[in-house]
């Protein structure tokens, strides 16, 4: 394990290889490492927690290991220069601000395991271009994608449209965002 804040400001750590050892990276391990561009986290973890990389603002990408289950609350909030992100199959919700303030991020692929959204997930990341959700998403909370004014492209697996909190989606143009969902399925998306 990494404990809590083992690393928190290390703000010359720039690149960290994590041992197959571990099986956690706890609450705010490597917070606010300004410095850190790369790391490679071992597939034997299972679980980020919460603000783990929070603030890592020159982090430009991240694999989040097959058998991690939630990405916790502002795990990546703030990492700035985030331009990509693989989430894996094994993940089942992405909690509050997990990927907040990710100003960077063009397009995310959210796997079909996750059922929730967590409130403002998303919200400002302001390049986020393309948003592809998986067929197992039945919510999505208050302001998930606010600020994300960018959005061209919005596809939705499921069958039936999740349950959208106050503001989930209040900030995407609609005007210019391509809407894209299961063949068959628009009468329950009209309701």
């Amino acid at each position: 394990q990494i404990p809590i804040a083992a690393f928190h400001s290390c703000s010359s750590l720039s690149s960290v290889t994590i041992p197959n050892s571990v099986t956690c990276i706890d609450n705010l391990a490597f917070s606010r490492c300004r410095s850190l561009i790369s790391i490679n986290i071992p597939n034997s973890v299972t679980r980020i927690g919460m603000a783990a990389f929070g603030y890592c603002d020159s982090l430009t990408s991240v694999t989040i290991p097959n058998g991690v289950t939630s990405i916790e609350n502002s795990t990546f909030h703030g990492c700035t220069n985030l331009t990509s992100v693989d989430i894996p199959n094994s993940v089942r919700l992405i909690d509050t601000k997990a990927f907040a303030e990710c100003t960077s991020l063009t397009s995310v692929t959210i796997p079909d395991k996750v059922a929730t959204i967590g409130y403002q997930a998303f919200q400002g990341d302001k390049q986020l271009e393309n948003v592809v959700m998986g067929s197992g998403v039945t919510s999505i909370g208050g302001e998930a994608f606010s600020g994300c004014k960018n959005v061209r492209e919005f596809n939705i697996k499921a069958q039936m449209p999740p349950v959208c909190d106050s503001k989930a989606l209040n900030d995407i143009d609609k005007d210019n965002c391509l809407l894209c969902i299961p063949e068959g399925c628009l009468s329950a998306y009209l309701d």
